[in-house]
């Protein structure tokens, strides 16, 4: 699943683009806490734990208030029974920015003219879910 952010401030404003759920970790959590509270806050969906980390990466991100950051990510494998996804506990910002979500098959990725982040999704998701799908 991955949401259509639409940059409504500061620069680029108007640009758009699709990305997985995630966000900030707060101080003194870790990687898998802030993507458990992340995945809660932005699609309602509640799990004890996460699978297995899958991907990784490092690099210069410019925020659209102008700000530079080196952003650290990590990518989980997470299997739910539960598709529905609701925007009951985003936060403010994230009602600003998301404008939708989607659930997206590899086939989709693969063709999609929109911008994906991470740029590599489906080498990522090939190496989790095999090559097939």
């Amino acid at each position: 699943m991955l949401f259509k952010y639409i940059c409504k401030d500061g620069t680029p404003t108007g640009k758009s683009f699709w990305g997985t759920p995630g966000g900030a970790v707060d101080e003194g959590e870790t990687f898998e806490a802030a993507a458990l509270r992340g995945l809660y806050e932005e699609t309602g969906i509640s799990v004890t734990g996460l699978d297995r980390h899958l991907a990784e990466r490092r690099f210069v991100l410019h925020l659209p208030t102008g700000e530079i950051v080196l952003a650290h990510e990590k990518y989980f494998v997470l299997q739910s029974n539960n598709p529905t996804i609701t925007c009951d506990n985003r936060t403010n910002e994230d009602r600003r920015e998301i404008a939708k979500s989607k659930w997206w098959r590899i086939a989709e990725l693969r063709v999609t003219t929109e911008t994906v982040f991470p740029e590599h999704l489906v080498d990522i998701l090939a190496e989790v879910i095999g090559s097939g799908c």
